[in-house]
């Protein structure tokens, strides 16, 4: 704060920060909420969980990176987890 001064974003940084806010995440969150509060809660929220594997699917698509063995076990570890989550429920009810 001190040694450095003050600078406000560009016009382009602002227009992406706005970008961000409505559409990446405000419609998003709205999707999420009506989507919870319509639907089975357990199920939907357990769908958290595999946004990492949907991303991972999109950076190697999109993107070109290459998926390494530890990603696949990680993902593995993820969708066991919900999975298991989601058939001890099913087997409550």
């Amino acid at each position: 704060f001190f040694f450095s001064s003050f600078k406000l974003p560009s016009i382009r940084t602002w227009l992406w920060i706005i970008y961000n806010g409505v559409f990446v995440n405000g419609i998003s969150y709205v999707f999420w909420f009506k989507a919870l509060k319509g639907g089975k809660t357990h199920l939907i929220s357990n769908l958290l969980y595999l946004t990492p594997f949907v991303s991972l699917i999109y950076i190697a698509l999109l993107l070109g990176e290459k998926i390494h063995p530890s990603s696949v076990i990680g993902l593995i570890i993820i969708v066991s987890g919900v999975g298991s989550q989601y058939l001890g429920n099913k087997n409550r009810t």
